[in-house]
């Protein structure tokens, strides 16, 4: 996943990647839109890998994988 770079949201998933011990975290995704047939997707997940990227003149961004622990559920 690619976000751009944002202060608020490096605070929250920086700690998360470097603690010593994993702890994994439940997620919602809702893909947008609101026509027939869209699904929510529930799970938990690991913060697998973490990287700010500031090079560049491009945006600055963090780029980051999560890890799924356990059953993903679509309802």
């Amino acid at each position: 996943v690619e976000f751009a770079y944002d202060p608020a949201l490096d605070a929250i998933l920086s700690p998360l990647f470097l603690a010593a011990t994993p702890v994994s975290n439940a997620f919602n995704f809702q893909p947008a839109g609101s026509g027939g047939g869209t699904h929510a997707f529930t799970g938990s997940a690991l913060l697998a890998t973490y990287r700010t990227d500031a090079s560049g003149s491009d945006v600055a961004t963090i780029r980051s994988t999560f890890a799924v622990v356990g059953t993903v559920t679509s309802t």
